[in-house]
């Protein structure tokens, strides 16, 4: 999801620049094409309307993330510093979609990456997909917690804490899960 054309990435960095200061509702598309110094046709030329725009910026964030990190903690950080990164933008996009759409949207992007992490796990794909909920659940869950307060840290000592205790949490449930299965296994022999 590179932005393969110069006038795609200023549209892109404009409307996001608006989004810090405006809620998403209240920018127009005017806005974003006078800013850029471009016309409609141009800016109709690569999105369909402002929520493209968004979309496509929060998912190529979320897709350097997912490749740039080795491991779910790696990856939670990036989150973490991403969301501090565009902590307006995400408030204001919070206000104008509302909880349940951003949180749903964050979950569809962060699901492929999670369950990259996932693959190696000796666990059956039922349970990796549990699994994957449940970091979702944990991530998504505090990130928007995060946004969704007014008076969130951008401090990344704290945001590194949380990162290794969700982290941390999730891995004594994975062992617990494990050591389960093979109590069962057990028990059927």
């Amino acid at each position: 999801m590179l932005l393969s054309q110069p006038t795609q990435k200023t549209i892109i960095e404009t409307t996001m620049r608006l989004v810090e200061h405006k809620t998403v509702k209240k920018i127009t598309v005017r806005d974003i094409v006078e800013a850029c110094g471009i016309t409609r046709n141009t800016f109709y030329y690569y999105f369909h309307d402002i929520y493209e725009v968004l979309e496509y910026a929060l998912a190529a964030g979320i897709e350097r993330i997912g490749t740039e990190s080795e491991t779910f903690e790696d990856f939670l950080t990036a989150a973490f510093a991403f969301c501090v990164e565009y902590q307006k933008v995400l408030y204001n996009l919070y206000h104008s979609v509302g909880y349940e759409m951003l949180a749903d949207y964050l979950k569809k992007q962060t699901r492929p990456h999670l369950m990259r992490y996932l693959q190696d796990l000796d666990e059956t794909e039922e349970d990796k997909k549990l699994l994957c909920v449940l970091y979702e659940e944990a991530m998504i869950g505090t990130l928007m917690r995060w946004v969704c307060n007014p008076r969130r840290t951008t401090d990344l000592q704290e945001i590194q804490s949380a990162t290794k205790c969700i982290t941390s949490y999730l891995s004594n449930a994975l062992q617990k899960h494990a050591s389960n299965q093979q109590s069962k296994e057990r028990e059927e022999i």
